[in-house]
């Protein structure tokens, strides 16, 4: 465990296209400078013996502590705000609280949810790490990418496959979910395209890459088809209404030939790992994505993380104005495929692919610098 000092980082006035529901457009652009800083790190101790397989998702904990979901360990190791490793919990197996394929995981009031595709739903845990209820209503698409709307529910992609009349359908959407509940309340998108199953790339890319979306306390849902060709944020009311949308005039940027060998040489075998047939097909989309996260922080700020950039580039937004660009940061640390998780509590950051094969946890503030 160790500090890192605060980086200073760039401000950019850019124009932003606000879109009410009306279709009247505005421009907004930053005028104030911001630092984004790393606070504290997290990494492998070899104090404790901890060497992190693979993270497949990082959130603070009903206490603010930092929870890492090890799918490669099967289980939950859980550090305090400073970083010190302070226990883990959850374990390999097929009986209560066990788990066989943990995906992603996600705080709601004080209790944890792990979604686990071979449960058929998610694990929920108490603030003492105890199981509470394995909620498994979904033989298939159970939901995923949980994020916390408010009054003790959630919203999350859930996809399925479906036959159509001459061919097989996929079909995608975002809902929310009262915790327990086996329906949604409420879908704030909902699409079906038909799909090739030999072909893993658009299967792949299409079911668990296409979507970036989260949420915040009152309910509001924040929504990106992720792709090369436009900005888009749309933001949904509780019920499902548009309330406006936030746009940016951004020129498509090419994948350069280094990356696309990267791209083909990690998702082959990433899909081998899952057992995922035709492995040495995999045809990465020629773009670099526009949006690839978003995520709301303690402040109601919209965070747009972007994916054309060299450095790891985030627009912030105040939704309160609405979608008025009050900032844009660049993650002050080298490294390529960062995963950033914001949250009321506080935003983690850490590379989906570091060069030493160790995985290292960023805590991160955004400060407003004096004038």
């Amino acid at each position: 465990m160790y500090k890192l000092t605060a980086f200073s980082v760039f401000m950019i006035s850019i124009p932003i296209f606000v879109c009410s529901c009306g279709g009247e457009e505005s421009v907004a652009t930053a005028e104030q400078s911001y630092q984004l800083c790393v606070v504290d790190t997290i990494t492998d101790n070899s104090d404790e013996m901890l060497l992190i397989g693979y993270p497949a998702d990082v959130c603070f904990g009903p206490s603010d502590e930092v929870l890492v979901l090890d799918q490669t360990a099967v289980c939950v190791y859980t550090f305090s705000a400073d970083g010190n490793l302070t226990g883990q919990f959850g374990r390999s197996g097929e009986g209560p609280g066990e788990m066989g394929n943990p995906m992603s995981i996600e705080t709601i009031d004080q209790f944890i949810l792990i979604r686990d595709a071979t449960k058929h739903g998610y694990l929920l845990f108490d603030s003492t790490y105890s199981l509470v209820e394995e909620v498994s209503h979904w033989p298939s698409g159970s939901p995923t990418d949980m994020q916390y709307c408010g009054d003790s529910s959630f919203v999350a992609l859930c996809t399925s496959i479906e036959s159509g009349d001459q061919e097989m359908l996929l079909r995608r959407t975002v809902s929310r979910f009262p915790l327990g509940a086996a329906e949604p309340t409420c879908t704030y998108y909902s699409d079906v395209s038909a799909i090739d199953l030999s072909n893993p790339s658009d299967f792949v890319r299409m079911g668990t890459e296409s979507i970036a979306f989260t949420a915040d306390c009152t309910g509001r849902v924040y929504l990106s088809e992720i792709t090369g060709e436009e900005y888009l944020v749309t933001v949904y009311s509780p019920v499902g209404d548009i309330l406006y949308s936030i746009t940016r005039d951004c020129d498509p940027v090419e994948k350069t030939r280094s990356e696309l060998d990267e791209e083909i040489s990690y998702m082959e075998a990433e899909m081998r790992t899952m057992g995922v047939e035709g492995v040495g097909n995999w045809v990465p989309d020629p773009l670099k994505s526009m949006i690839t996260g978003l995520g709301i922080d303690g402040n109601m700020n919209l965070w747009v993380q972007r994916g054309t950039e060299v450095d790891q580039t985030i627009d912030v937004f105040d939704t309160s104005s609405p979608g008025e660009l009050i900032c844009t940061v660049v993650l002050p640390i080298q490294g390529i495929d960062w995963n950033i998780r914001v949250s009321p509590v506080g935003s983690i950051a850490w590379q989906t692919n570091p060069d030493d094969g160790k995985f290292t946890f960023y805590t991160l503030e955004l400060n407003q610098l004096d004038n």
